[in-house]
């Protein structure tokens, strides 16, 4: 695992693995991102906007899952768009 912090962007980086495969970011209604293993499914890393700033304003903060399961039904449907928009690119 590795972890950064860019006190210009504010921004904090923690990388829980390095990729096997194409790898997918993901913003999530906060816009924070998640990077996704898209031959796997697991989250690989997240990155965290206006660190913080959110955390002074007194903002839980959450990392999702690593072991987010591509078998899981909507695990599965969300691989398989990230696939289509990685081939798309």
């Amino acid at each position: 695992m590795r972890i950064t912090y860019s006190k210009d962007a504010d921004m904090l980086s923690i990388s829980f693995t390095a990729p096997s495969g194409k790898v997918a970011t993901v913003e999530n209604e906060r816009g924070d991102f998640l990077r996704i293993d898209t031959s796997t499914g697991n989250i690989i890393g997240v990155q965290i906007q206006l660190f913080l700033y959110r955390i002074g304003q007194g903002e839980k903060i959450e990392i999702p899952e690593v072991g987010f399961s591509s078998e899981s039904h909507i695990g599965v449907a969300f691989v398989e768009s990230i696939r289509s928009e990685a081939k798309a690119h």
